[in-house]
């Protein structure tokens, strides 16, 4: 065989092996691609505005930050008798007896 005639097939065959190497690795990555794939993260969804609510539980007191304490005027020499008492925690109105 002449220098290059066997210079040509080698070139061939080099291409020929690349060629095949890059369709295996075309298929392995498919494959890959396949196989890693999860239906639903691939699937597109539509945004909407929505309010986000976050829920909290906890145990403990409040404390007004403005209140107002409450009691009877200062008499001398006179005797008080509590006649009714709302229990603790109502909210009362403005007027409404306590």
């Amino acid at each position: 065989m002449s220098s290059s005639l066997e210079a040509s097939l080698r070139r061939a065959l080099h291409h020929r092996s690349t060629l095949a190497g890059g369709v295996v690795l075309l298929a392995l990555l498919a494959l890959a691609g396949l196989w890693g794939s999860d239906p639903e993260v691939s699937r597109p969804v539509t945004v909407k505005r929505q309010d986000l609510v976050q829920t909290v539980e906890m145990e403990g007191e409040l404390q007004a930050v403005h209140s107002t304490e409450i009691g009877v005027p200062p008499v001398q020499n006179a005797e008080f008798k509590i006649a009714f008492l709302v229990p603790e925690g109502t909210v009362v109105k403005k007027g409404q007896p306590v």
